[in-house]
């Protein structure tokens, strides 16, 4: 533990360092035309990779390449109907932290965000916490009333419904997601994403997504859309790419083991 903190000490510190410097020569402040005041990047520009000019299909492969070997990512869900619906860290076995909310909730005609999760899972295990009120239907009131304010530690498998952030994350990176699929892909117009050029490759699958792809430096997927815009469209933002996934689960004190609770639901299933 001493080690861990200590490394991640250091790696802080290289991160303020960097910022620092990028703060004191990266930029320097001029005036648009407008008359509004902006910032100009005065470091080196990144290089195109030249991805560009190759197929649809092989910035694709390329782009998944690229994202398997950072391991790590943030991705950060937007519902074209609720906004913001999740923010996760996993890397490319499944482990996570993520945050999220549960939709589709009716309110007075209004479509609204419901609770909020906080999920952690490590492997084939998982930590969930959220409102009482979503436990009642997996454990029951009495153990939903446990675990008030607590985790409640299982099999991920047995916490499918509550694993909200972390399970939408998983499904984005496989490659059985139509994103990656390619079919029938085609390449778009050069675009920015978050300050980066991208290039938008779209498959017209069984459902049409749109990967925007870096096209300077690692080919890295910068966001990925559903193009149901109108409707029940996702959009994935991504970003901190090989960053360390939060090394901390919950202690003993803060949860609740639901083990023998799924146990029991299983042998009445036979």
């Amino acid at each position: 533990m001493l080690k861990t903190l200590a490394r991640h000490a250091v790696v802080s510190a290289s991160a303020v360092s960097l910022a620092l410097l990028t703060a004191a020569c990266g930029t320097e402040t001029n005036t648009e035309p407008n008359g509004k005041s902006g910032s100009r990047d005065t470091s080196p520009s990144p290089t195109r990779s030249g991805i560009e000019k190759l197929p649809a299909n092989t910035v694709l492969a390329k782009s998944r390449n690229a994202l398997r070997d950072a391991d790590t990512v943030r991705i950060r869900t937007t519902s074209s109907v609720l906004g913001p619906t999740a923010d996760a860290r996993i890397d490319m076995s499944g482990n996570c932290t993520a945050t999220s909310r549960e939709g589709g909730q009716k309110t007075d005609g209004q479509v609204r965000l419901g609770p909020r999760n906080e999920t952690i899972k490590r492997g084939d295990m998982a930590w969930v916490k959220t409102d009482t009120s979503l436990w009642v239907l997996e454990v029951g009131p009495g153990m939903a009333e446990k675990l008030k304010g607590k985790y409640g530690y299982a099999r991920a498998f047995d916490l499918t419904a509550r694993l909200g952030g972390c399970r939408d994350a998983e499904k984005v990176l496989r490659e059985s997601h139509d994103a990656w699929k390619g079919e029938g892909a085609t390449k778009g117009s050069v675009v920015e994403i978050g300050g980066r050029k991208a290039l938008p490759v779209t498959s017209h699958g069984f459902r049409k997504v749109t990967v925007y792809v870096a096209l300077e430096g690692k080919p890295l997927p910068l966001r990925i859309r559903d193009a149901k815009e109108t409707s029940w469209g996702n959009t994935w933002d991504f970003s901190e790419f090989g960053r360390p996934l939060p090394a901390r689960t919950p202690t003993r004190a803060e949860t609740v083991d639901l083990r023998k609770t799924f146990q029991k639901q299983w042998d009445k299933l036979g």
